[in-house]
């Protein structure tokens, strides 16, 4: 993950006072922002409702429950932390696995198996990634590799690993739009790019910058399409290599400050929400 440093002025700075923030409250796709009653959320989780129980009867994702319920420290039922098959049905789980794993992700073979890592510095992140992989059936295993065995490491890098065979020949043969008709799949296929490649920036006072860079070509067209689909219009730039073994940068870029913190508050990330 690579991106400008992050400051410290909120998005809401830049949007509504703090009373027109309570009255509107809003969120995903200019629509009122969901709100949750924590409390009634985990007392209906312990009374033997599931995750995706809750998920339907709230109108969100699968994955918002299960964080919001993380960040209460519940306690999760073994059926919420592992699954016995990959899931390759569509769905926001899926979606946000396939936006981390194509921009963050390494895929090795691994005896007769394949291995699939995703390597982060941010914990909030690495328990979405995890979750995630454990909701699809990865039963994913996770540790933390000091920056110390690293050289070129800044921080200590959380890395989360799992394996299946017959999802790797699923993924390369997969359709990424056909897997992401839904705009929830789409919300949740460009939080998991962005909050692997994304990063966002004060420029300078009172307006904001986001953007997400690859080196994919085709990758990036699929992310430009799909924003396009979410309503925002990105800029494309093409930045050439300076090395011969680099490969060429492509950032795709929103300068509109009212239309950068839409975009957050649409995709809801968990890091690089703030300047």
């Amino acid at each position: 993950m690579c991106g400008p440093l992050q400051h410290s002025m909120a998005l809401d700075d830049f949007n509504t006072t703090e009373d027109e923030r309570k009255g509107q409250n809003l969120g995903r796709g200019g629509q009122n922002k969901l709100h949750i009653d924590i409390e009634e959320l985990v007392d209906k989780y312990k009374s033997g409702k599931t995750s995706r129980e809750l998920a339907d009867e709230y109108d969100c994702g699968k994955t918002t429950i299960l964080r919001k319920l993380r960040k209460a420290e519940v306690q999760m039922r073994d059926a919420e932390r592992r699954g016995t098959e990959i899931d390759t049905s569509p769905s926001p789980e899926l979606a946000y696995f396939i936006g981390v794993l194509e921009a963050e992700g390494n895929i090795y073979t691994k005896g007769d198996g394949i291995q699939y890592t995703i390597g982060v510095t941010d914990t909030e992140f690495a328990d979405d990634v995890e979750e995630c992989m454990n909701l699809l059936g990865f039963n994913p295993v996770r540790y933390t590799e000091s920056k110390e065995v690293n050289e070129k490491a800044t921080q200590d890098t959380v890395r989360i690993k799992g394996y299946s065979k017959p999802f790797y020949k699923w993924y390369n043969t997969k359709n990424t739009l056909k897997l992401l008709e839904e705009k929830e799949h789409k919300i949740e296929f460009i939080r998991g790019f962005y909050e692997s490649e994304g990063w966002i920036t004060q420029p300078s006072n009172n307006s904001l910058a986001v953007g997400m860079n690859n080196t994919n070509i085709h990758l990036l067209d699929i992310v430009e399409t799909t924003l396009s689909e979410l309503g925002f219009k990105f800029s494309r730039y093409h930045k050439q290599k300076k090395k011969e073994n680099h490969s060429d940068v492509v950032t795709l870029k929103l300068s509109r400050t009212e239309e950068v913190v839409e975009f957050i508050e649409t995709i809801d990330p968990v890091i690089k929400n703030k300047v």
